[in-house]
């Protein structure tokens, strides 16, 4: 089993919104390329979110390094503002590169099916596995693509959602 570690002490804020685990029904990945760490990418957003989504918050509940280490930014019960309407509903997890250039490792691959398997797990539900711009309404750029096409989220959705039976 893939260890998770938890940073969430040192990323939440006073000023982060909450939600209940009820109102969460979907895991979106997104790619991230502006830190190696949840750490690094908390810091960079506490610096330049403002400008880029009108926030100092750290948009994503989980990333996964390039090694493939999951790392937990935020609790559950945190409100993250990773995909503007779906903001309650979505678990925000920033995979650490560009999958428009390049194809996830296959460490980050496995630890994606692992967390979504115990998110499902956690929160005693089949939980819908999307993109960050396979839905309406979740950025402001039309032209955005997120995570990007090398990333095999239809594959590992199917597995997840195996796993997630398997686990709940």
């Amino acid at each position: 089993m893939r260890a998770l570690r938890d940073l969430t002490a040192q990323i939440t804020r006073d000023y982060d919104r909450k939600r209940s685990l009820d109102d969460i029904s979907t895991i979106m990945a997104h790619r991230i390329g502006v830190g190696e760490s949840a750490l690094q990418v908390a810091e960079w957003f506490r610096e330049h979110g403002p400008d880029w989504i009108g926030t100092r918050s750290m948009p994503y509940t989980f990333i996964i390094t390039r090694l493939g280490l999951i790392e937990q930014a935020l609790p559950l019960t945190v409100k993250s503002p990773h995909a503007r309407k779906w903001n309650r509903s979505a678990v925000g997890i920033g995979v650490v590169g560009d999958f428009r250039e390049t194809e996830p490792s296959n460490a980050q691959t496995a630890s994606f099916i692992v967390l979504c398997a115990r998110l499902q797990d956690r929160l005693g539900r089949q939980l819908t596995v999307i993109g960050h711009t396979d839905v309406k309404d979740s950025t402001r750029d039309p032209s955005k693509v997120c995570p990007g096409r090398l990333f095999p989220l239809s594959s590992l959705r199917e597995v997840s959602y195996s796993m997630g039976q398997i686990i709940c």
